[in-house]
């Protein structure tokens, strides 16, 4: 069966029917039309007054259009008269405050327009919207728009995931959310360590294979926790065991390829095989960690580093760690020293945009390429970038 194209001028028509008739969501619909031109000619002023009949009945989204309207200088109206509308629509529901916030945010640049979206956040979080409530800790914890102020907004999002309109399923989803943006700096100021106690928070409620995969990336690269290994064994063996880990390399293939980085020779065996029957994996990782075994792991010879490069170019910053240990273990000539410096300094220009993308990497992996470096030094003259890592490390 054909889907009916929807026909505007007869939707403007009954629009404009319930409009006159009284009806303040009509009116707000026809003034709506009038903006947009569906089904009618534009007409910004008839839009105008269509809206402020409904808003004048008291329909908040009308409200909220006309704040939008003055932002935009609609027919005439001025953005100052922006804030008053806003008011007036959040007063009359709360739960409009998170979008209102937001977007006055995005296009007034007044230094009051920091501290307008916070009380308005704050007037929804108090009325329960969870949006709100984040909004309004994430300003706490940023300082914007109000004083800085971590045990406050601590006591926000408790808040916010006690209600009891969070169901089982979105207050696991809300503190898996929590975490990242602890660890990834999204919304919060990028703080590893409160990232690892929602981390734990989540994985208390239920097994989620999601925040044991991330736990396990957590302690293995020393990410807001203590570098354990065998807690990192520990919560990726507990992934594979969930399934479904979301985001990322299979944590067994994640598990093997951090045998071969922590050189734990009696698992090389073990992670082979798991490199050989994942050779689907598109993240790469097991071309990666067979291309490494088979130069320097478990057999001699010197294989193509091609499968390196192609794991370079997903932007895995081990894989450029790994082949410039694969190059430091030739001969040590002018060409793979130099090449070996280069593709450290590309290791360590990965991380942050691996953070970005949601990966939970520590400063240990910076730390770690950085002595490389330094290491490196001691070898070969080094350009002005590994100079500068040098010193700042009191080499």
């Amino acid at each position: 069966k054909a889907e009916r194209t929807p026909d505007l001028a007869e939707a403007f028509y009954w629009y404009q029917q319930a409009a006159q008739s009284g009806y303040p969501e009509g009116m707000l619909a026809l003034g709506q039309c009038y903006a947009s031109g569906a089904g009618v000619a534009k007409d910004q002023a008839a839009a105008i007054r269509w809206v402020k009949q409904a808003a004048e009945a008291g329909i908040a989204p009308a409200l909220m259009w006309l704040g939008g309207a003055c932002l935009e200088g609609v027919g005439g109206l001025h953005y100052s008269q922006a804030k008053m509308w806003f008011e007036k629509a959040i007063s009359l529901n709360p739960n409009l405050a998170s979008d209102i916030a937001s977007r006055y945010l995005a296009c007034v640049s007044e230094p009051n327009a920091e501290a307008d979206a916070f009380l308005w956040w704050e007037y929804g979080a108090n009325a329960g919207n969870m949006k709100c409530q984040l909004n309004v800790a994430a300003c706490l914890l940023n300082g914007k728009g109000t004083i800085k102020n971590e045990v406050k907004a601590d006591e926000w999002l408790e808040r916010m995931l006690g209600q009891d309109c969070c169901s089982d399923y979105e207050n696991v989803r809300q503190h898996q959310k929590l975490a990242t943006h602890f660890m990834v700096g999204h919304l919060f100021p990028r703080n590893p360590t409160k990232g690892v106690y929602w981390l734990r928070r989540t994985a208390s409620l239920v097994e989620t294979s999601a925040a044991s995969y991330q736990l396990g990336l957590a302690y293995a690269t020393g990410c807001g926790v203590d570098q354990n290994k065998a807690s990192a064994e520990d919560w990726l063996k507990r992934a594979i065991g969930e399934g479904g880990w979301g985001y990322g390399p299979r944590p067994n293939l994640l598990l093997a390829f951090f045998w071969i980085l922590w050189r734990d020779e009696q698992k090389f065996s073990e992670a082979e095989q798991i490199f050989i029957e994942n050779q689907d994996d598109h993240w790469g990782l097991s071309k990666v960690g067979l291309s490494y075994l088979q130069h320097i792991g478990m057999r001699a010879g010197q294989a193509s580093l091609i499968d390196l490069w192609k794991a370079q170019q997903l932007n895995f910053h081990w894989a450029y760690e790994l082949e410039a240990d694969i190059l430091l273990s030739y001969p040590h000539t002018k060409e793979n020293l130099d090449l070996a410096e280069l593709k450290l300094h590309q290791g360590l220009g990965n991380i942050e945009a691996e953070r970005l993308e949601g990966w939970y990497i520590g400063d240990l992996e910076v730390h770690r390429l950085q002595s490389k470096l330094v290491n490196l030094g001691k070898i070969k003259p080094l350009g002005l970038f590994a100079r500068l890592v040098t010193s700042a490390m009191g080499k």
